[in-house]
């Protein structure tokens, strides 16, 4: 029985199974953001490393890694990928250990066996790619794994061991200064304290449990608070209060429910009209306010059936879940392509997947059995073909940027960049200071443009063939007209609005095209149109 693997032979199974989805995926994910940590990086010190390289959040010990890794290799494609990969891993690994000390502290039958499919569950998970593969997400696995660790401490403490509190708190420690996704973690170790059986350990009861195991966390929260504040000027760091304590409970319902049902039906992989009235179905009130008595309800009800086992392990880890998912729950929930976002469930699905694990275990053994592997098929295939959208992406990504060649033109205006290939993202700037195309020159190419570069408009692939023809007429109007359909401009992350004034030039959009009027134009400025992975220079009339 594989769940029967010494614990270094099931990391290599499971790193046996993760290399054979990701591999494909080994010089992809050095997009957007991460030439926005290289801005960082640029002209800094190891010693910026305590002012978070000037990004506003307590997350030293993610950027001393950061800093140490890229110090020692770089932007080698093969190390990044190991890097990340394996701590997908051993994640895996740490969901498979998590899930079997919480199935067998509560006495469950054949508690490996349903902890390792959730591990499976867990690390072929379509939903993973962003994490795994985007280079700027290492703060979503570190803190993942710290916060695992420190919650398995925790139970191998309430099983007799005499130091685990401690390991507990220093991994909690770890998490903080990594991402503050780790705030969650004491109430979450107190979970595990209420739902578990506490043994006697030199005489500590349930309370003292709580007084040594979750005060102390408790206590290093409200100074990690109190230091946010003293040298951030707020209570919380990255988006800032007004985002994360943004206690909208229908808007936190709603979009914890979307995240439960994407996990559970593979939602984002449907059609665009059938997943878009099933997102507006979950945010009505009633639906959400429903949702959120169900999961209350269903976790109070684990609680006090004390004789009933599964029932316990289904609350505690719904509870989990909902703990897991509620500090991103007041952010946009993304649906409309691939990957974005996905990010955000990431450490709750592994307790989304030991519960579906749990509640599968009702059926009989052969039916557990079956169903289970249809679900590993099911996200082994839409894993497999979302890793093609990354590779297809990086192809998409290199070719452009080889294929650059106006480094003396003194303006470049770049009338179609590609925002992103269905959802993997390629060049998107939020700043509208025409940042995109020109850093990935100047940090992933190592050939900076020196010139003024324009992001005229942008756009969503969905081949690898797409592109646009640019056309002029007598007057000097320029139209650019998508070669297929399916596109649509977009502008700061979204849609393109109707005008668009900027700088020397105005923008008409009209859906399938748009019409671009200049004001003036220097001598030797280049118009330049992406065909598929090339730039062609557009050939104006005099």
């Amino acid at each position: 029985m594989p769940t029967r693997l010494p614990d270094f032979a099931t990391f290599i199974l499971f790193a046996l199974i993760a290399h054979l989805f990701y591999f494909p995926t080994w010089n992809a994910g050095f997009v957007t953001d991460f030439t926005g940590l290289l801005w960082r990086f640029d002209g800094s010190s190891f010693w910026d490393v305590f002012n978070c390289f000037g990004f506003p959040a307590l997350e030293q010990f993610l950027n001393l890694c950061l800093y140490l890794f890229y110090q020692l290799f770089g932007k080698q494609a093969i190390a990044w990928y190991v890097l990340f990969t394996s701590f997908h891993i051993f994640n895996t690994c740490l969901a498979y250990k998590l899930g079997t000390l919480i199935l067998r502290a509560l006495k469950i039958e054949s508690a490996e066996r349903l902890a390792f499919f959730a591990a499976l569950f867990f690390l072929l998970s379509p939903f993973h790619t962003e994490v795994v593969v985007w280079k700027v997400c290492l703060n979503f696995l570190m803190v993942s794994c710290f916060m695992l660790s420190s919650m398995i401490q925790t139970i191998l403490w309430l099983e007799g061991r005499k130091r685990q509190p401690y390991l507990a708190l220093l991994f909690f420690f770890l998490a903080l200064f990594t991402f503050e996704l780790a705030i969650m973690l004491p109430i979450m170790s107190a979970a595990l304290i209420v739902f578990l059986p506490v043994k006697p350990i030199e005489g500590v009861s349930r309370p003292e449990a709580f007084k040594k195991g979750i005060l102390p966390q408790f206590l290093l929260l409200g100074m990690y608070f109190v230091l946010n504040k003293i040298v951030l000027g707020e209570w919380v760091g990255h988006y800032g209060p007004e985002v994360h304590f943004n206690f909208d409970w229908l808007l936190m319902s709603s979009n914890g429910l979307a995240y439960f049902f994407k996990l559970l039906t593979f939602s984002r992989y449907w059609e665009h009209g059938d997943k878009e009235a099933f997102l507006f179905f979950l945010q009505k009130p009633p639906i959400a306010v429903m949702g959120l008595m169900l999961g209350l309800g269903m976790v109070l009800w684990g609680l006090l059936r004390q004789h009933s086992r599964k029932l316990k392990a289904i609350s505690l880890c719904l509870g989990l879940f909902g703990l897991a998912i509620g500090p991103v729950s007041n952010l946009y929930f993304y649906y409309i392509q691939y990957l974005e976002n996905d990010r955000y469930s990431y450490l709750a699905s592994v307790f989304f997947f030991l519960f579906l694990s749990v509640l599968l275990s009702y059926l009989p053994r052969r039916l557990y059995h079956l169903s289970a592997l249809v679900f590993i098929c099911l996200s082994a295939v839409l894993l497999w073909r979302t890793n093609q959208h990354w590779k297809s992406a990086t192809l998409v990504y290199n070719g452009l940027l080889d294929s650059f060649e106006w480094y003396d033109a003194p303006e470049v205006y770049l009338l179609n960049l590609p925002d992103n290939y269905k959802g993997v993202l390629l060049f998107r700037d939020f700043t509208e200071q025409n940042l995109a195309f020109a850093d990935a020159l100047k940090y992933i190419k190592d050939q900076p443009y020196e010139g003024k570069m324009y992001d005229v408009a942008q756009y969503n692939m969905i081949s690898v063939n797409d592109g646009v023809s640019v056309t002029q007429d007598s007057t000097g109007l320029i139209s650019v007209t998508f070669n297929q359909w399916g596109n649509w401009w977009w502008r700061k992350g979204i849609g393109m609005d109707k005008t668009v004034e900027k700088g020397n030039y105005t923008i008409a959009n009209q859906g399938h095209h748009y019409e671009i009027a200049f004001d003036s134009l220097p001598p030797n400025a280049v118009l330049l149109y992406q065909d598929s992975l090339k730039w062609k220079q557009a050939v104006l009339l005099d």
